[in-house]
């Protein structure tokens, strides 16, 4: 695992920097899933058990949304997801 710190010479935040770190990050593990779909189901019971029905949703960072769609199937709502990188158009539901 690399660290990074976004910041220019003047310790100001470097959102180029941040920008071009995520999506190459995206690129490469486009086709890797860390959380899986049992999880979703806990955390989307836990969802509704605080806040009752659901009736929209949005997950950031979803890379291929596969995570967005678990929380609709889940939740029984739309779920659309964000992704910083331009590979979000290829995926259903999710926004660059």
């Amino acid at each position: 695992m690399q660290l990074y710190k976004y910041v220019d010479g003047a310790g100001r935040f470097d959102y180029d920097r941040y920008r071009r770190v995520q999506i190459e990050g995206n690129r490469r593990k486009i086709n890797k899933q860390w959380v899986q779909e049992p999880t979703i189901e806990y955390l989307s019971s836990y969802v509704r058990a605080m806040v009752g029905t659901v009736s929209f949703g949005i997950c950031h960072g979803t890379r291929r949304g596969a995570e967005q769609t678990w929380f609709a199937d889940h939740l029984g709502c739309t779920v659309i997801g964000t992704e910083i990188s331009d590979t979000a158009s290829t995926f259903p539901n999710t926004l660059q």
